[in-house]
């Protein structure tokens, strides 16, 4: 399957809901995951989202690299790969890991 299937796959199911919120993370094809966020503000929406990639990859210490993200009016949507924290990709794209006890520290606080 395709990210863009999968992608849609996972808008279609998560469109269901109208809570407010995120979705838990869910696999999209090996390796890449996605989150849905819904409701408030655009930028409350994609805050909730990168939080909950973050602490879904911080569960087994790996750091969150988004790889296509939508907004619109009532949704944010982030797909994503846990990568370890010294991967090159993500240096490719700039994030700098954080020690592992501020990693921690950022995930037990919902950050």
């Amino acid at each position: 399957m395709t990210l863009r299937a999968a992608s849609f796959g996972l808008i279609s199911l998560l469109t269901l809901g109208g809570c407010v919120g995120s979705s838990p993370a869910a696999v999209l094809e090996p390796g890449v995951f996605g989150i849905t966020s819904r409701g408030g503000t655009q930028r409350a929406m994609v805050e909730r989202g990168v939080a909950a990639a973050n602490r879904h990859c911080a569960a087994d210490d790996r750091m969150m690299a988004p790889i296509r993200t939508e907004i619109g009016d009532d949704r944010y949507i982030i797909a994503f790969r846990c990568l370890p924290p010294g991967d090159p990709i993500l240096s490719s794209r700039g994030i700098v890991p954080l020690p592992r006890e501020e990693r921690a520290r950022d995930a037990a606080a919902g950050r």
